[in-house]
């Protein structure tokens, strides 16, 4: 399990090496494809946040806080971290991610990265989803792990 900012990192790493836009509302749903594949598959979440749901689908509030400023233009940047341990600063942009990991990102990227934003909004907000069961009850609350692993293992049929 890793932070979400550090899987935004490969994703957007991804898109600039391929020329395709990610924008952070394409950000937030490929994170979410990702971690329910991961759930589905490996019985274990891929991020340590939650995902709620808000009106515009699954939403992860760091990331949202992290991207807001860039609006729904293409993110051009990879998000850099610092770490300061015994005095000395590190910095890097990506994360070390198990291979499970890194084969979740690039599953989800395979089948998500040449769709858009709201198309993959428009995926999240289907009928039975996760976030419908979710919002219908009230909005910007916790999608529960275990409802998003059952969805990605009957609907998506992925299973270990």
């Amino acid at each position: 399990m890793t932070s979400a900012i550090v899987v935004a990192a490969h994703f957007i790493e991804l898109g600039l090496e391929q020329s395709k836009t990610v924008t952070p509302m394409k950000l937030q749903k490929l994170i979410y494809l990702a971690h329910g594949i991961h759930l589905a598959r490996f019985d274990t979440p891929l991020i340590n946040e939650d995902i709620e749901a808000w009106s515009y689908g699954p939403v992860i509030r760091t990331i949202y806080d992290v991207f807001k400023s860039w609006g729904n233009q293409p993110i051009t940047e990879i998000p850099e971290f610092e770490v300061r341990i015994g005095g000395k600063l590190f910095r890097s942009h990506l994360g070390s991610l198990t291979v499970d990991e890194m084969d979740t990102i690039k599953l989800a990227w395979e089948i998500g990265g040449e769709l858009t934003g709201p198309q993959l909004s428009n995926w999240s907000h289907s009928i039975g989803s996760p976030w419908e069961m979710t919002y219908k009850i009230g909005g910007n609350k916790k999608i529960e792990k275990d409802t998003i692993k059952n969805y990605f293992i009957s609907t998506m049929k992925i299973g270990a």
